[in-house]
């Protein structure tokens, strides 16, 4: 089953900037001057549903930034400030050089403590690229810092093979060493050693002149992405929020938060209970709270349908995506399911007439996928012939429907108890999932271009069986 899902990788950064394929860049672009008129140490939440497409904006602000960013190497970090400028201008030109760092909080949640999950990525972020080739004092400066923290920590560091064992003040910090740390910290013991450090301003202070001494090679301004939270367990997140407001009050680093609200208040509520303020409890954190606007749905079936096989997408699928309101996400899942499904019913459809066989692929099976990933309950009541109504109302809210103006056609003249197309469509449904034929003026009339055999309905569920057992 071939994979939707919109990665965030180069690539793919790259071609919706340069296309803006899901309609996001003007919103970007703006976040970005946002971002860069901050002068302050400052939170920053990103609100959106999960699925919306928060991380892969993240990452093109990331991308960005590290592109822009004059001090670092691009060959290393694999980015090119003027393949951005070609087709974004020099709205990207910012006056302080930034370091991004990427931090997935629901990975790290087995960690001892979310400080220093958060350190140990700051260092990963940038041990490879950085050599810290410039004057012994920025050297020395970080050896002390990262000293510090791991001795506050009670950290083994192993030593690499041209340190002096006998001098416990001598720690490399070369790209291979900086590696050792990060395992170092990865690896500790569980057991919440933050809780011995009697000085807890010591290290404050410490893990602020880590980012300082940074920055003094390597840029001016960090800026940690912290995704997920909202799918942490409730003590991690707790922890998390409350030890970057403790420890990170610098004026050069701002955090921004990708998250849905409404479900990290949920967290809030599982640890300090149903009644508490976990609204206000999060407006202690976030200076900013912003909104990730919706994808431009069509524009971004668009691109879907580039990729697929057959590159070509109904549009009765365009419906029913924009008719829920379905995310980046969960329309990646439809077009997977989708074409499994449809790939089936097609090598059945020699039971069908031609009539009856295009009207099930083109109008049945695109919603019974959309029930099938999202209303399972509708699902199952569907197929067996409960959901007349529903179905109804679904194509008349359509607007043009080819098939609804074929059966008032078909229909022409009768005078009943209910509108003729909603009648039409009943019968139709009926015809299709209904054990008992209801023999009235619509079967009748339908019946002369639209035929159903007894086995459609088998056909349709053994379609859909890869997936469920109805």
């Amino acid at each position: 089953m071939k994979s939707y899902d919109l990665k965030p990788t180069k690539e793919n950064i790259l071609a919706t900037l340069k296309n803006d394929k899901i309609c996001r860049r003007t919103y970007l672009i703006n976040f970005l001057k946002f971002l860069d008129n901050i002068d302050t140490n400052a939170t920053i939440s990103i609100d959106g549903d999960w699925g919306s497409g928060k991380t892969f904006f993240i990452k093109q602000v990331i991308y960005i930034l590290l592109s822009t960013n004059k001090f670092i190497n691009h060959k290393e970090m694999g980015t090119n400030k003027e393949e951005l400028e070609s087709f974004l201008g020099k709205e990207i030109i910012y006056d302080r050089a930034y370091l991004p760092v990427y931090y997935n909080a629901w990975k790290n949640d087995n960690s001892m403590d979310p400080l220093l999950s958060v350190v140990k990525e700051v260092i990963a972020s940038y041990s490879n690229s950085t050599k810290f080739s410039g004057n012994a004092d920025v050297k020395k400066g970080i050896k002390e810092t990262i000293k510090t923290i791991i001795s506050a920590v009670d950290v083994h560091i192993p030593l690499t093979n041209n340190e002096d064992p006998t001098n416990k003040g001598s720690i490399d910090i070369s790209g291979e060493n900086l590696s050792n740390i990060i395992d170092s910290l990865e690896n500790f013991k569980k057991k919440n050693y933050l809780e011995q450090i009697e000085e807890q301003d010591i290290l404050q202070q410490k893990i602020i002149d880590l980012f300082n001494t940074l920055c003094v090679e390597k840029g001016d301004h960090f800026v940690v992405f912290i995704d997920e939270l909202d799918r942490c367990k409730p003590t991690f997140a707790i922890n998390l929020l409350e030890r970057i407001k403790h420890y990170f009050d610098n004026e050069k680093i701002t955090f921004v938060f990708s998250t849905n609200i409404i479900e990290l208040q949920h967290t809030v509520k599982k640890y300090y209970g149903n009644n508490f303020d976990a609204e206000n409890y999060l407006d202690k954190f976030f200076n900013y709270r912003l909104q990730l606007p919706s994808v431009n749905t069509k524009q971004y079936i668009d691109y879907i349908g580039e990729i697929m096989v057959p590159n070509y997408v109904s549009e009765q699928i365009i419906f029913i995506i924009q008719h829920f309101k379905l995310t980046m996400r969960n329309i990646n899942h439809y077009f997977q399911t989708y074409n499994v499904v449809s790939s089936l019913f097609e090598r059945q459809a020699d039971i069908l007439n031609d009539y009856g066989s295009k009207f099930c692929s083109d109008c049945i099976i695109p919603i019974l996928v959309y029930l099938y990933l999202f209303e399972k309950e509708r699902y199952k009541n569907f197929l067996i012939g409960k959901e007349e109504l529903f179905f109804a109302q679904l194509m008349l809210s359509k607007n043009e429907d080819v098939y609804i103006k074929d059966f008032i056609t078909l229909t022409n003249g009768h005078i009943g108890a209910e509108s003729n197309e909603l009648g039409a469509l009943k019968a139709i449904y009926n015809m299709i999932f209904s054990e008992e034929r209801f023999n009235n003026f619509y079967t009748k009339a339908l019946s002369k271009k639209y035929i159903f055999k007894p086995g459609s309905k088998n056909q349709i569920e053994r379609s859909m069986s890869c997936f469920i057992d109805v």
